[in-house]
């Protein structure tokens, strides 16, 4: 899966494992630990984005974390143990699986949400531990070398939206639930360049999205890769990101057709 490769190229990742069926799901549950803080009491749910930071680093450096190998993929996966914790289908697009009940603080949740995954999806679920910092898309253009970022999006949710994530309900209820600002600051340069390492990394080509959400400290962590992204001119993300960022709809689907058809062979070549 992409976050393993991603992992492997460098690229900040959230800590995750994939959970396919009880057996994995009990060996979570065992060891998972409520999020505490260097002094070792429970953390606060009011922390300030100093003590948030502080208390992530005091876990990572704490915690040893559960193997858990996927019989499907035989892929074994490290989790740091503690909640929040966020659940959703290993190998689905467009927010479906994500719910207001994607984010887990307790056994009796994380169960609950890695079942319902499997009931409904017939596929593992992604556990994930949950990054409580800002949401980014980041646009790509191009394929290999010349593959480059054309902006970011942050994804900002309004009130009454479902919270913690751009799940399902918010995308397509989007004209609703959700401002989508175009952003220029240090974070989203910095996930930017990650956007353009992961695309080159993956092999992705022509045209898509590369996501990310910062953790506790403020550091953006690729959640997902994007390579057919949605195309629709005013329902999508891409398009969107690009009438912001003043490409028309024609022009983008012109660049997806010309980075393609430079794949083709040249006349004259022989066959």
């Amino acid at each position: 899966m992409a976050n393993h490769v991603v992992r492997d190229l460098g690229i900040p990742t959230a800590e995750f494992a994939v959970v396919g069926d009880e057996a994995d799901l009990a060996a979570l549950i065992a060891e998972a630990r409520p999020r505490r803080s260097r002094r070792g009491s429970r953390a606060p749910l009011d922390h300030s984005h100093a003590e948030r930071a502080e208390a992530a680093e005091g876990d990572a450096e704490r915690q040893s974390g559960v193997e858990i190998r996927n019989r499907q993929s035989g892929i074994g996966n490290r989790l740091p143990l503690a909640y929040p914790l966020f659940v959703k289908p290993v190998a689905e697009g467009t927010g479906k699986g994500i719910t207001r009940g994607s984010k887990v603080s307790s056994p009796r949740r994380l169960a609950a949400a890695c079942r319902a995954v499997w009931r409904r999806f017939r596929q593992p679920a992604l556990v994930e531990t949950y990054l409580p910092g800002r949401e980014f898309t980041v646009g790509v253009l191009g394929t290999g070398p010349k593959a480059r970022a054309i902006g970011t999006l942050e994804i900002v949710l309004r009130k009454g939206a479902e919270a913690h994530a751009y799940s399902y309900e918010n995308k397509e209820d989007c004209e609703r639930r959700v401002d989508y600002v175009l952003v220029k600051d240090a974070l989203a340069k910095q996930a930017e360049e990650l956007a353009v390492a992961v695309w080159r990394g993956l092999g992705c080509r022509d045209a898509g999205r590369v996501d990310f959400r910062a953790d506790a400290a403020g550091r953006p962590r690729f959640l997902e890769v994007n390579p057919l992204a949605g195309l629709h001119p005013e329902h999508s993300d891409l398009p969107i990101l690009c009438t912001q960022v003043g490409i028309p709809y024609v022009s983008l689907i012109g660049q997806i057709v010309e980075s393609a058809c430079e794949r083709l062979p040249r006349r004259g070549r022989a066959r």
